[in-house]
């Protein structure tokens, strides 16, 4: 579910709501039928890693065409207060990770929703059109994805280190249908005097 909602920006709910047959791997898109506002019934555009994930994820679970995609122990559908809940623990698994290499931990007041604000963060420091973006958001107004996501496009300038690779990283999970690395430009330095710990800082709020 954190694949889907950094890979295809859908809120909480949305991804709770998904079932196999809202997966067509052949174009790679994901149709989103449960949302809040009629901008938000759309079909979204995937990753091609994120497609292969959930093509393999589909065959090792073996689930049949009308199952939920994301079932709890019991077979039933995730709701949303789960995933938050469950959310919250990985954040803090992931804190004791970065904190082995040196990042800084990931703010815990981060929420599912957080990573919709990541996918979009992702997709304009790809140098996607912002009307396209607000389109796979379920946003009316472009405007709107601008005002609030945009200045993600200049947090990559101030990445040093670890955290500049890893975000590098990201970028090219994020392409959309090439297949191979994304281009970008060679390692901002630290000249500004910036520290790390101002540098690493969350790419998930906005």
């Amino acid at each position: 579910m954190v694949a889907i909602m950094v890979g295809a920006g859908l809120r909480n709910g949305e991804a709770c709501a998904l079932d196999w047959p809202d997966f067509d791997p052949a174009s790679g898109t994901l149709r989103v039928a449960a949302s809040k506002t009629d901008a938000g019934v759309r079909r979204v555009d995937l990753p091609d890693a994120l497609r292969r994930e959930l093509t393999e994820l589909k065959l090792r679970t073996r689930c049949s065409a009308k199952e939920a995609m994301f079932g709890n122990r019991n077979g039933q559908r995730q709701s949303v207060s789960n995933v938050e809940r469950r959310f919250k623990t990985a954040i803090r698994r992931a804190n004791r990770r970065l904190a082995g290499i040196g990042l800084q931990p990931i703010d815990e007041a981060a929420t599912p929703h957080s990573l919709r604000r990541l996918y979009a963060s992702l997709r304009f420091a790809l140098g996607d059109d912002p009307v396209y973006v607000a389109a796979q958001l379920g946003h009316t107004e472009p405007g709107f994805s601008m005002k609030v996501y945009a200045s993600a496009v200049r947090r990559r300038e101030r990445l040093i280190g670890v955290a500049f690779r890893e975000f590098d990283a990201a970028l090219d999970w994020a392409a959309l249908g090439s297949g191979g690395p994304v281009s970008v430009d060679s390692e901002p330095s630290a000249s500004d005097g910036q520290t790390p710990e101002t540098a690493q800082q969350s790419l998930f709020t906005a």
